[in-house]
């Protein structure tokens, strides 16, 4: 790939994160997190509805990496790094519902919500195909939400 398809990439990049962030903080939870308001039983429920999601994460990036080709061999060895990285991340969101006096039972046993199904779904799907860099972009975001967002939620 050359330099200026990078460069390109990564300004595509930039502009979905930041259309992206600016609609997530439109989002009634965040509104009222920034606003100080934020409830422990919203926090909670946050904790359960992204717990599903972190464990699939790491499933479906075990998948992705499945499917690269060995001419893509150095990614294929990241995904499976970062997916090794990431796979209990899940157990982080537990223990922090559990210090919020959440019941362990309740959120290991939550149903995935329809976005939860809608999201794991696609990445499932995209990761099946061969060499599923498409996947790239949605883990550019995803990343984003954890490495930029969650650790002030948390603290918020």
């Amino acid at each position: 790939m050359s330099d200026e398809a990078v460069a390109r990439t990564l300004r595509r990049l930039a502009v979905a994160w930041t259309d992206f962030e600016a609609r997530l903080e439109r989002t009634p939870l965040l509104r009222r997190l920034g606003r100080g308001e934020l409830a422990l039983a919203d926090y909670q429920a946050l904790l359960v509805n992204l717990r599903q999601q972190v464990v699939d994460g790491a499933l479906w990036m075990a998948r992705a990496a499945s499917n690269v080709d060995e001419a893509h061999f150095e990614l294929r060895s990241t995904l499976i790094r970062h997916a090794g990285t990431e796979h209990r991340d899940y157990q982080l969101l537990e223990r922090d519902y559990v210090a919020t006096g959440g019941d362990l039972a309740v959120i290991r046993g939550a149903p995935k919500n329809i976005g939860s199904e809608a999201l794991s779904a696609w990445m499932f799907h995209e990761g099946s195909k061969p060499n599923p860099f498409g996947l790239l972009g949605a883990m550019f975001v995803i990343e984003g939400l954890g490495s930029l967002k969650a650790a002030g939620w948390g603290r918020a």
